[in-house]
Order: structure tokens, then C-alpha cells, then sequence
């Protein structure tokens, strides 16, 4: 069911509340000035492009057909791409957002990315991530039944997911936030120095 764009994009829009706690995460840290660019990478059917609409924004992801829906969506860039392999060059971006990506990657595919990420993000660039961890209290039973159902297999911790993260990048904060009764980490990175 998921597979269908059209199906996908409503139900993202009303489970999370037309992604209303991600939008408030980027309002809060992602910090754009004229002329950057930014990277939505596994944009899926383009669900928070309209965050960006006065910037230069491309959105990626490994399904042709998210992809076209996105497209038809919204009057952006989108682009199928595998996030381990980018096909952007060397420093390409100011600023990446990465929503619910890595808990469908295995570690050594999450590594890939991130090594990709260094490369495509500009030396003073961000990337933002937001993604899905375990339910936080026992007691949250809707949030452990949505986590078994998600077609995502690698759900992480914020420990672990500090550990894949900081091989590549500066771990500038980090936190945990929810939308009832779903649970989330926030990560903001940054290149490391040279």
C-alpha cells in the first residue's frame, strides 16, 4: 500500500500532522541565505518541499515513482538517485535535510551516505536529520505497533545513531522530540575540520 505515491503522501500528511513537528525542527535550526542550495535526501513524494519554496532545492530519491509524484506536486528539482552514490559534485550543497531516511539502511549503507554527505556538502554546510527511534516509554504501545509495522528494519537508538554519525561529521546537538505517539531523534551536523 505504502508503494503507491498517492497513498503515501496523504498518509504521511495525516499521521504526522502535515509533518508539523519536522517543519517546527527546520524552522528551529536550518538557517538559509540567498543563494544557498539545499539537498532533501530520500525525499520520498516531496512532502516538506514546499518548506523551501523561496530557495534552490533538490529533492532525491531511490523511487522513480515518488519521485514523479513529487514532480508533479510541486514546481521543484527532483531527481532519482541512490543516496550512496550521489551524482552531484564535490561540495555541492549548504545544507542537507534528511527526514526518516536511516532506519531503512543498514550500517554500512548509512556509512555510504554519510561518506557521500562529506563529499556533496559544502565546508561550511549543515545537514539536519530527523529520524525514527524506538518508542521511548514501554507504555506507548501505539508507538511500538507503528515502529513494527514501518517498513523501515534498522530502527537505532540516538547512541547508535551518534556512533554512524560522528565517523563523518561534528555532532553539533542532538535531541529527541515526538509527535504522539511517534519518536524521533534531531541531529545537526557539521563538516569536521580539516
Amino acid at each position: 500500500m505504502l508503494n503507491k505515491p498517492r497513498i503515501f503522501f496523504y498518509l504521511q500528511r495525516i499521521l504526522s500532522g502535515n509533518y508539523s513537528r519536522v517543519r517546527q525542527v527546520l524552522k528551529d535550526e536550518v538557517r538559509i541565505q540567498q543563494n544557498q542550495t539545499v539537498l532533501d535526501l530520500a525525499c520520498g513524494t516531496g512532502n516538506i518541499a514546499d518548506f523551501f519554496d523561496a530557495v534552490d532545492y533538490i529533492g532525491i530519491d531511490i523511487s522513480q515513482d515518488y519521485v514523479k509524484f513529487a514532480k508533479a506536486q510541486f514546481k521543484k528539482e527532483f531527481l532519482v538517485t541512490d543516496a550512496r552514490q550521489l551524482c552531484f559534485s564535490d561540495a555541492s550543497f549548504d545544507h542537507v535535510i534528511v527526514i526518516g531516511l536511516f532506519h531503512h539502511l543498514s550500517d554500512t549503507d548509512t556509512l555510504s551516505t554519510m561518506r557521500e554527505l562529506s563529499r556533496t556538502l559544502r565546508r561550511s554546510g549543515h545537514i539536519v536529520i530527523v529520524d525514527a527511534i524506538p518508542p521511548v516509554s514501554r507504555l506507548n504501545i501505539l508507538g511500538m505497533l507503528s515502529r513494527k509495522l514501518d517498513r523501515g528494519k534498522y530502527f537505532r537508538y540516538i547512541g547508535q545513531y551518534q556512533r554512524l554519525f560522528g565517523k563523518h561529521f561534528v555532532i553539533r546537538r542532538k535531541y529527541q522530540t515526538r509527535w504522539w505517539p511517534f519518536d524521533y531523534c534531531v541531529f545537526v551536523l557539521d563538516q569536521k575540520p580539516v
